[in-house]
């Protein structure tokens, strides 16, 4: 009877051993998966201040790029703006440009024309040169009012930069290279010139070169 008792103290101490352990595993247990857990929430919520801060910054990109879109179309706005407020003034200018010239050219045609209602009843040629000599000037003074200049070339060293050859002669009485003839007259325009004058070049001096040079 006590050999009984004693072994069935030992199975109820083996029995609360056994069921303390697994209480224990099972506490361990459930404290590693709260763990778990815990370090997944927080995972998630790193994760979340992440996507949160890369959309606030995507946001202030996209913000950016359309402060620049409507930057650069305004620019282009004021540049057809501008472009169309030239395009403007020039015409006008270039408009009241022409009409300051014909005003002034008005006059001369005014005198031409009584000049020729008058010759109809003269046959005095002195009279005709006298008149067409003052059309003359007063074209001429027209002309100057604008800032066109004559280009002075009889007399002067011929220079290809202003002057047109068209012919070539040959005149010992004068040196070689000037110009002996003025065809058509040359102007300027400011410092530019409008039209190059025609002229005839004396090479007297070369065909002398050449001259003695054959002599030699």
């Amino acid at each position: 009877m006590k050999k009984k008792q004693k072994q069935d103290t030992v199975i109820r101490d083996t029995v609360e051993i056994s069921s303390k352990s697994e209480a224990e595993v099972n506490a361990e247990r459930g404290t590693d998966e709260n763990q778990q857990q815990n370090d997944g929430i927080n995972i998630s919520i790193q994760d979340g201040d992440e996507i949160e801060a890369l959309r606030e910054e995507l946001k202030a990109s996209e913000n950016e790029l359309e402060k620049e879109r409507e930057q650069r179309l305004r620019l282009y706005a004021e540049y057809n703006n501008y472009r169309r407020r030239t395009q403007e003034q020039f015409r006008v200018l270039t408009e009241l440009a022409g009409e300051s010239i014909i005003v002034k050219l008005l006059p001369v045609m005014d005198d031409f024309q009584r000049f020729f209602e008058q010759l109809k009843d003269k046959t005095d040629i002195e009279s005709f040169a006298q008149g067409i000599h003052l059309v003359q000037k007063k074209l001429e003074d027209v002309v100057s009012s604008e800032g066109v200049q004559p280009i002075d070339s009889v007399g002067q060293e011929f220079d290809a930069e202003i002057h047109e050859a068209i012919a070539q002669v040959n005149d010992p009485s004068k040196p070689g290279g000037s110009i002996l003839i003025e065809v058509l007259k040359g102007y300027r325009l400011g410092g530019k010139i409008i039209r190059h004058p025609k002229v005839v070049v004396n090479m007297q001096a070369e065909s002398q070169n050449t001259d003695e040079t054959e002599n030699e």
